[in-house]
């Protein structure tokens, strides 16, 4: 087990300076509770047209069928509250969701994203990470909860105190065992255990 000052800081400084707002660590498992709500909301027809969804299943409720073992799961979340939102929405007869103003999102995560992994993969080379935005079977509103970025609201999207729901979530699979204390700060990482 590792439990450094230096470790926090120097992952609090990459997370930071690679333009996400928010970030959590939790545990890579999902809790009964969640699994069981999952496997009903499928069973029940709840995922209408998404087909993909059910197809799935082993990889969304246990993280070791992604191909390696995770033991944790790093939560990085990017405000979108666009404030040009308005302003291009005004002479539009439908609505459309923020996020969709702008360069696709999966995009844009995945750019901010790449100096995160490529930083944590030249300092813990002895293990694997896998990234997802929306391109994992695994549920990320769920981990993005488990890591304290918000709580669920009653339409299932996550909710944090200070920006609601107005933020995208991406999720690292990982072998390293990072481990998540309460705390007030946006930080949650206080101790990394290492093989």
């Amino acid at each position: 087990m590792i439990e450094s000052k230096e470790i926090i800081s120097e992952f609090k400084t990459l997370i930071e300076s690679s333009g996400f707002d928010l970030y959590g660590i939790c545990d890579a498992k999902i809790p009964q509770e969640d699994k069981e709500n999952i496997l009903t909301w499928v069973q029940e027809g709840k995922h209408g047209k998404m087909d993909w969804y059910p197809k799935n299943m082993d990889l969304r409720l246990n993280f070791k069928n992604l191909g390696f073992d995770p033991l944790s799961v790093i939560v990085l979340g990017a405000i979108y509250n666009d404030p040009e939102y308005g302003e291009v929405s005004k002479g539009m007869s439908f609505r459309f969701s923020r996020y969709a103003i702008g360069e696709d999102y999966h995009r844009v995560l995945r750019r901010l994203a790449k100096s995160v992994i490529r930083e944590l993969r030249k300092k813990y080379p002895n293990h694997r990470f896998r990234q997802g935005v929306d391109s994992l079977p695994v549920p990320e509103k769920v981990l993005a909860r488990l890591a304290g970025l918000g709580w669920k609201a009653k339409n299932t999207n996550l909710i944090h105190p200070d920006f609601g729901s107005f933020f995208l979530s991406l999720s690292f699979s990982l072998t390293c065992r990072f481990i998540r204390l309460k705390s007030k700060s946006k930080i949650v990482v206080v101790r990394a255990q290492l093989a």
